[in-house]
């Protein structure tokens, strides 16, 4: 498995913060902190953005390509955790207008 040390030093840190806030995020999602996943989200756009400014070495792509297949890993259990969230919501949100309904039908018949 390919080393950390063979990425330069600041690149190296800002790999480890992107490869971090994944984690954070899959973390978050299971504790179902939804705000703190955008939050953290965000965050690494922005690191993930200047680190792919500049060009992978051949020296970085193997630690990059482990990092990014991890990443993905992460991401696609954060989204299914998000989807079974929306799929919560959304039940939840069809009891509310059912109760609505009846709350309205029960008021029509008692005038």
């Amino acid at each position: 498995m390919p080393r950390p040390l063979d990425i330069p030093h600041q690149r190296s840190r800002q790999w480890a913060t992107i490869t971090q806030l994944s984690g954070e995020m899959l973390s978050a999602a299971k504790a179902g902190e939804w705000e703190r996943v955008a939050e953290l989200d965000a965050q690494r756009s922005v690191i993930i953005q200047t680190f792919f400014q500049q060009t992978v070495s051949l020296t970085e792509s193997a630690v990059v390509g482990v990092g990014i297949q991890r990443i993905l890993e992460q991401d696609q259990e954060t989204q299914a955790l998000g989807r079974e969230q929306q799929q919560c919501l959304m039940n939840e949100l069809g009891s509310l207008g059912k109760n609505k309904r009846a709350v309205a039908a029960y008021g029509a018949n008692q005038s």
